[in-house]
């Protein structure tokens, strides 16, 4: 039987994923991981009062990451916005790329902060580039108070 040529990338999703030589018919396992982060900003942006509402965005951060899976052992450069209320409370969204030697996840996440700018939950999404190419990023992210993150997460093929 002759089989087309597969690309590297579709390769390793197959081989790492799936525990099979070939992509063709292979049922992809999504793998799990735990990380952290231990985050700093790099630059401050903008603030703007808005009603009851402080408007923040384009605040840069830096977070580098270890991680049980080596794909997300990198370091986070992130751009967020942050909507925050009186008490404190706020809705919290940006993009992130996380960048390694095998490659690059990029994409955006969503949150929550707690009245007293306490605890964060923050979900994210991304997806691979170089050695990660056909993969997804899935992010579970909690901190309680911003800095120190506790990251949750899965690869998986991107369908």
């Amino acid at each position: 039987m002759h089989r087309p040529r597969q690309s590297a990338a579709c390769a390793l999703v197959c081989l790492v994923l799936a525990g099979s030589a070939g992509c063709a018919g292979a049922t992809a396992t999504p793998i799990t991981f735990t990380a952290t982060q231990v985050c700093s900003q790099t630059a401050a942006g903008t603030e703007a009062k808005v009603g009851d509402v402080t408007q923040y965005r384009d605040i840069h951060m830096r977070c580098p990451t270890k991680a049980s899976d080596p794909r997300v052992e990198a370091v986070q450069e992130s751009t967020v916005a942050i909507d925050m209320r009186a008490d404190q409370s706020a809705d919290i969204w940006g993009t992130m790329v996380l960048t390694n030697d095998g490659g690059t996840w990029a994409g955006d996440f969503t949150g929550t902060v707690a009245a007293g700018y306490t605890t964060h939950r923050i979900e994210g999404t991304a997806v691979g580039t170089g050695a990660y190419e056909g993969l997804r990023l899935l992010l579970d992210v909690v901190s309680d108070g911003g800095t120190y993150f506790e990251v949750t997460g899965t690869i998986e093929p991107v369908s």
